[in-house]
């Protein structure tokens, strides 16, 4: 449709949506797509022909504005009919619902605003597939003109969601298409005194459903979840859209204002309009007049009156015949029937989300700021506050309730002075929200309301939990919570009783762990009897915590590895707040011990800078400390110091740590730094100490039977060695390596080692065991969660199918490998794996380029260039690696590959460094007039696109190539041949070489 300019004025609007879409998708399939795109034709073009604008288009729903109501009713008729006529691959067909309303059309930006919009919407609402509705002001225009043989029926007045007057509405029947359908979708379609509330819900669609689909298959459901989750806006919300079903009135009972078990069933009477009988009891009466009516009931707030409650639910259910319950409740009602609904807080931005576009997907920040909006008009998500909301989501850990009194301090502070004030959360969520029953006020009268009704060594348990930070395990808790009211035994089910009434949070993983949300942390913390009591917990915390430190320090390189670093991962804010504990309290060598049994975890999980902090931190107070955890913590300081690259610190560390182990006699820590002082040395480039320091940690390491760092050792010495073209000797080494990783390792390391055998089998020439052995790594590395480490086995499969032929498959591979380098902000991160697995090129300098070089790419918004380039750059650095090995119709045939993607991805620079590679091979090849045109050509392409650095460094000898191409054609006519060369084309050059590689495997 040809775009033109909304009408404003006075506008029809039409609203249409596909009925059971979410099912027919489920139905269908891949199928479902050819059906959505002829509905929306049909849409479109009936839009067309009756000169409708189209304003939004989102998936089946369709926002159209037209300038003539006759128009719009018009298109409506059409879409109606034309979609009736079409044979749909399901048995009921494909039906639509369609909404029209005549109002005012006023535009904000490049959409309509203002009350008739959401009354159109809601009218389209109102209606079941195939059901056509307008309203009063559109049938007042077109009730004399209506398309032949149709006519409007009047379906009364009705009351529509979020909408304070009520509106008469009218069914357009069209001749041959059904006109019965049942009661429309709105407030007023059935008895009941369901409250009028501004019922905006955010972020809670699948939670509706599920309620809604559970409704349908029990008569009990009861909704549960923390104090401020939602929960009556969604049972209200779910009531609202189930109203027209139920014939006999959907009916809300506030159980929350009962003070007594006493006064239950009077008051669900009162508000369901029964008068009390003298001849038989209030309960009798609710059931005798319930019995045979189709009614739902809504009690809310059940926590408070929990065994009465279901005590009459149970009555109710068991006398009644068609009558559903709807409780929503802190704690679960535990009677037959009941059907639980886990409500849980709002989805929040990661601390990694930082754009406008990202955080403003997340539901939490959604309703921050449509809230924000009620007090604060003009506030908008954007750059300057995007971050700031996302940590007060966060911070708020998604609870509605705080993220709404949250937005409502915008009428006094900024959204920067919310998040300097979060620590003071219950003042400055104090609400004003007088609509409401007190204890959902504020924050804290809603926590107070669930505190006050636990027995004392539930809230002792409670308050003592609040040490933990973002989780624990029913062990943590015996361990760290048990004393005086809380027996050890007694803790899981004082925990359990937690759990029901909401106030802590369980998980499905194995083993179950906990959390308190970080509101409720915070309250049960203000409510510990003592602060005394606070500096207790944390010393206790402080020795479990460091205790399991130990022990995945014992465990990390052994058969469980990623159990442990996994375990160790789950409970990083635990560790890190003991050690933030044992450092401010005094307790240096403890600080240090910790410090330095997490410093493999650090290494594996890539917590470079934190290790590093830590480990800084604990060294500055070492007197006194015992010799061995010294020697631990400087060892763990020099492995983090050569993950950054900062080689001097890497190696003063390493022989400090030494000399301790030496003097200690400890042969097995003199063994592990003798390894990391030969893999310090490579990483820095100094082969000759590397290859001096290899036999020596074979030999340390055999001695002590020290399985895991002769595995390593091995590595390193089997990665130098087929780096410097000794792939007879990689081959030994990296085999008994790999066979005793898998003997004494786990997923991590295996799947590692695999890769590094792909490299060792790819520069052997036998491809097809490369490509085994990079999918071998990558599945064991996708046990391990290692983004990075798939982003190195995709590498090697990429380059693997492109030089097969598979191009397509190849960048959708390498595209995944960009992603997979971007996710990390320290080049250093990548160096160590890179220089084992990908490049082959063993100057440091250059890996951190080629990291930070991808790592651009990966931003680029165009894909397949930056995938083409990253490819590209690999093929590269594979025929140095075989130009080194003397196999030179192999580096010829990479290097030409990687000329051709430079060239797709228009990457000039690689461009000119790979003719310049192609050059140098012709040269070693005897082809000195194709030398001397390829040397021309890479030196004009590298001066026209300004290139920064020629002669490429990554070509070492690039002017002794050069020169020695000269001196063998003789000076005129190497001139004469860079000359010709300077004239080429990039194609030219591709044809030149010629090489296929299918001519050397």
């Amino acid at each position: 449709m040809t775009q033109r300019a909304l009408p404003v004025g006075t506008v029809s609007f039409l609203f249409s949506d596909i009925e059971g879409s979410t099912r027919m998708l489920q139905e269908l399939g891949d199928a479902f797509r050819p059906v959505l795109e002829r509905h929306n034709a049909i849409v479109h073009e009936a839009a067309e022909t009756h000169r409708g604008h189209i304003v939004k288009n989102e998936g089946d729903g369709f926002f159209v504005a037209y300038q003539s109501a006759l128009d719009a009713v018009a298109s409506a008729v059409e879409i109606q009919r034309r979609l009736a006529d079409e044979d749909w691959p399901t048995p009921q067909g494909l039906r639509v619902r369609i909404g029209v309303h005549t109002g005012e059309g006023r535009l904000g930006g490049s959409d309509y605003v203002g009350i008739d919009v959401h009354r159109a919407a809601r009218i389209g609402d109102a209606g079941h597939g195939g059901q056509t509705l307008v309203s009063e002001a559109t049938a007042r225009l077109v009730e004399y003109s209506l398309p032949e043989g149709t006519r409007l029926e009047d379906l009364g007045t009705h009351r529509l969601r979020d909408l304070t007057h009520e509106e008469h509405i009218f069914q357009l029947n069209v001749p041959e298409q059904p006109a019965d359908f049942p009661p429309l979708r709105t407030l007023t379609s059935s008895k009941g005194n369901l409250p009028i509330r501004d019922l905006t819900l955010v972020g809670r669609q699948d939670e509706k459903e599920a309620v809604i689909e559970a409704l349908a298959k029990s008569r009990l459901v009861t909704l549960t979840g923390p104090g401020g989750v939602g929960k009556t806006t969604l049972a209200l919300k779910v009531a609202e859209e189930l109203s027209a079903g139920f014939e006999d009135g959907v009916w809300f009972v506030e159980v929350s204002r009962v003070p007594d078990d006493n006064l239950l069933a009077s008051a669900v009477a009162r508000q369901l309009h029964i008068t009390e009988s003298p001849l038989r009891s209030i309960t009798d009466t609710l059931i005798s007049r319930l019995a045979k009516a189709r009614s739902l009931l809504i009690l809310d707030g059940c926590e408070h009156l929990i065994d009465a409650v279901a005590k009459l639910t149970d009555q109710l259910l068991q006398g009644t015949e068609e009558l559903k319950i709807l409780a929503t409740t802190r704690e679960w009602l535990s009677i037959r029937e009941e059907h639980l609904v886990q409500l849980s807080p709002l989805e929040v931005p990661g601390p990694g989300v930082r754009s406008v576009e990202g955080v403003a997907q997340y539901p939490s920040v959604a309703l921050f700021v449509s809230r924000a909006r009620l007090v604060s008009p003009n506030f908008s998500l954007g750059p300057a506050n995007a971050e700031q909301v996302a940590e007060v989501c966060r911070r708020l850990d998604g609870i509605p309730l705080a993220i709404e009194l949250a937005a409502a301090r915008l009428k006094v502070l900024s959204v920067s002075q919310l998040v300097e004030r979060l620590d003071q959360q219950f003042a400055l969520l104090a609400g004003t929200a007088r609509d409401l029953p007190p204890h959902q006020q504020t924050l804290e009268t809603t926590l107070d309301w669930s505190f006050d009704f636990l027995g004392g060594g539930e809230r002792a348990l409670f308050t003592r939990l609040s040490v933990f930070n973002g989780g624990f395990t029913l062990e943590a808790a015996e361990s760290v919570c048990s004393g005086g009211l809380v027996d050890r035994e007694h803790v899981m089910n004082l925990l359990g009783r937690l759990v029901e009434t909401s106030l802590v949070m369980a998980t499905d993983a194995d083993p179950v762990r906990y959390r308190l949300l970080e509101p409720i942390s915070h309250y049960a913390r203000m409510r510990l009897d003592e602060q005394t009591e606070l500096a207790k917990l944390r010393d206790r915390h402080a020795e479990f915590y460091l205790a399991m430190a130990e022990d995945g320090d014992a465990r990390i390189h052994d058969m469980e590895q990623n159990v442990w670093a996994d375990r160790l991962e789950r409970d990083r804010y635990n560790l890190r707040a003991a050690l933030e504990w044992l450092h401010d309290s005094g307790r240096a060598e403890d600080a240090m011990a910790m410090a330095g049994a997490l410093r493999w975890f650090w290494v594996i999980k890539r917590e470079v800078s934190d290790g590093t902090e830590w480990l800084e931190r604990t060294l500055a107070h070492r007197e006194g400390v015992d010799p061995e955890i010294l020697a631990r913590a400087l060892n763990g300081a020099g492995l983090l110091a050569s993950r950054r690259l900062a080689f001097d610190e890497a190696h003063s560390h390493l022989i400090e740590a030494l000399d301790i182990y030496r003097d200690l006699g400890d042969r097995v820590g003199e063994a592990r730094q003798t390894y990391q002082l030969m893999a310090t040395a490579w990483l820095r480039d100094d082969i000759e100490e590397a290859t001096r320091l290899a036999p020596m940690a074979e030999s340390l390491t055999r001695e002590v039977g020290d399985d895991w760092m002769l595995a390593w050792t091995l590595a390193v010495w089997g990665t130098m060695a087929r780096l410097q073209g000794d792939l007879v000797l990689a081959r030994e080494k990296m085999t008994e390596s790999h066979r005793l990783f898998l003997d004494h390792s786990g997923v991590l390391d295996v799947g590692w080692s695999a890769l590094r055998l792909g490299a060792l089998a790819r520069d052997e020439g036998d491809y097809n065991e490369a490509s085994d052995r990079y999918r071998e790594g990558r599945d064991l590395l996708v046990i391990a969660g290692d983004s990075l480490g798939l982003a190195h086995a995709d590498a090697g499969l990429g380059a693997m199918a492109w030089l097969a032929g598979d191009r397509d498959y190849a960048l959708e591979l390498f595209k995944s490998v960009l992603a997979g380098f971007s996710l990390y902000e320290e080049a250093s991160n990548n160096l160590f794996e890179m220089k084992t697995m990908i490049q082959s090129n063993p100057t440091t300098g250059e890996l951190a380029r080629v990291v930070e070089q991808n790592r651009d790419r990966a931003a680029s918004p165009n894909e397949e260039a930056g995938a083409s380039a990253a490819l590209g750059e690999y093929l590269y650095h594979m025929g140095k690696t075989a130009f080194r090995h003397q196999q030179l119709q192999r580096a010829r045939a990479a290097l030409r590959e990687s000329l051709i993607l430079c060239n797709m991805a228009q990457d000039m620079r690689g461009v000119a460094i790979a003719i310049a590679g192609l050059a140098v091979c012709a040269h070693a090849d005897a082809e000195n007039m194709i030398a001397a045109r390829l040397f021309g050509l890479a030196d004009w392409v590298a001066s026209e696109n300004r290139v920064a650095i020629w002669p490429p460094p990554e070509e070492h000898d690039y002017a002794a190539q050069v020169a020695s191409t000269q001196d063998a054609l003789g000076s005129l006519d190497f001139a004469h041949a860079t000359v010709q060369g300077e004239g080429l084309s990039i194609e030219d050059a591709i044809e030149m070489i010629g090489a296929d590689l299918s001519t050397t495997q």
